[in-house]
């Protein structure tokens, strides 16, 4: 059984944690009464890699299943100070500094 849970993208990670987790839930619940208990496998592209470490973590609120592992995808075709913004003013002076 595949699950694909749809969330608002915004740079408050722990809120969209958090819906995610009510979602997921519900949806568990439903699917564990029909199928039994199941393994949990995350799975995630960019920002859905972390938030699928995030929802790993205790750092949000705990989904009523424990996640077996995670499959986190973290490709992306952009350099990354395309991708990252403020890269070259933020992290590669502090990149530089913590290396000598």
């Amino acid at each position: 059984v595949v699950v694909a849970t749809p969330y608002q993208l915004d740079f408050d990670y722990l809120s969209t944690c958090r819906s995610i987790i009510a979602e997921n839930n519900l949806v568990y619940s439903s699917l564990s009464q029909e199928y039994g208990v199941q393994p949990v496998i995350g799975m995630g592209h960019s920002c859905g890699s972390l938030l699928n470490v995030l929802l790993s973590t205790n750092l949000t609120e705990q989904e009523s299943f424990e996640r077996k592992a995670n499959i986190l995808v973290s490709f992306n075709n952009k350099p990354v100070k395309d991708a990252i913004p403020a890269f070259e003013q933020l992290v590669t002076p502090l990149a530089l500094q913590l290396t000598g």
